[in-house]
């Protein structure tokens, strides 16, 4: 059975499409909240609100808490979208972003959920001087039981470089575990954690969020492939703050997104080239089925088969066509 996990290694750009619906046009977002190794990383960051509806559309925010949040509620229609400013940094209480101190603990007045009369698209933002990120909520299509873990593979050991995870619950009492990682990877934070299985337990709208700074061999790309799963629904976000594939120890960029579980993931997927350095425009495949062939453009050969968390770069040279090159 070929299914997998096709991801833009740069961007992360889990765009699936659901079944039979929308998977990010939603009356309900869970946003949990991020860590960057770097604060300097991190400045302003905001949610972006849109809707096709014609009518003027309510939405209300509240944290993982309950409590409301902004200026909540908040009108959204067609033509007029939102910006919402969220918070500066990560160390001063933002609900998108956590300080080192606050890795590996439950959290339970951090992300933001948000509810509306009518469907509505919800994108967090984040800006730095260097670099920036956009992060699509999948909405409800996002909430599951079992996950794949995608991130850049780094290449090499550097300042500033990270992988990151963020989970939320959607609902009481639900058991959370992480295995099947690299057991040498050690988790950032006061203290750190170096544990072969991550194991926890959240009420609904509570945050967990972990974190690997590259400064072993293990954190460049030992997470990758992790198994996720839950005894009741949760929301992960992924991805490096910051990451990078290429050879230089100079370049790299914030790779998020929130992820789908595996029951809406597709056998057919289409990465197209960005504008950056060839050595980077590739694309992550993450394995959850046992044997699973990865064709490239139709090939009948395929390029590689995969095990349960295995994962493979997709070669630049596999892009074709103009002038938008895709694979």
């Amino acid at each position: 059975m070929l299914q997998s996990i096709i991801q833009g290694v740069l961007l992360l750009t889990a765009c699936f499409v659901s079944l039979g619906s929308w998977s990010q046009l939603d009356t309900i977002h869970w946003v949990p909240p991020l860590h960057s190794r770097d604060t300097g990383q991190i400045n302003d960051h905001y949610l972006y609100l849109s809707t096709p509806s014609i009518d003027p559309v309510e939405v209300t925010i509240r944290d993982g808490s309950g409590a409301s949040f902004g200026d909540s509620p908040y009108t959204v229609q067609n033509g007029a979208p939102l910006e919402i400013y969220v918070e500066n940094g990560q160390t001063s209480g933002s609900k998108l972003m956590v300080a080192e101190n606050e890795l590996n603990t439950t959290l339970d007045n951090r992300g933001l959920i948000i509810e509306s009369t009518e469907p509505v698209f919800c994108n967090a933002r984040y800006r730095s001087n260097w670099q920036a990120e956009a992060l699509t909520s999948k909405g409800s299509k996002a909430k599951g039981t079992t996950f794949r873990y995608g991130a850049m593979p780094i290449s090499n050991q550097a300042g500033i470089r990270s992988f990151v995870l963020g989970v939320m619950a959607t609902e009481e009492a639900v058991q959370v575990q992480v295995s099947n990682y690299n057991p040498q990877v050690v988790f950032a934070g006061i203290p750190t954690v170096n544990d072969d299985n991550l194991s926890f337990t959240l009420n609904a709208g509570e945050c967990r969020v972990y974190s690997g700074y590259a400064n072993s061999d293990a954190n460049l790309a030992g997470m990758i492939g992790a198994l996720i799963q839950s005894s009741g629904d949760i929301v992960v976000n992924i991805g490096n703050w910051c990451g990078s594939i290429g050879t230089g120890t100079g370049n790299q960029d914030i790779g998020a997104d929130q992820i789908v579980p595996v029951p809406y993931l597709g056998q057919d997927h289409i990465l197209v080239e960005g504008i950056g350095d060839s050595s980077q425009e590739r694309g992550l495949v993450v394995a959850h089925y046992p044997n699973t062939a990865v064709y490239l453009n139709g090939s009948a050969t395929p390029s590689v088969t995969l095990q349960p968390g295995e994962w493979y770069l997709t070669p630049n040279s596999a892009y074709t066509g103009a002038p938008h090159s895709n694979v």
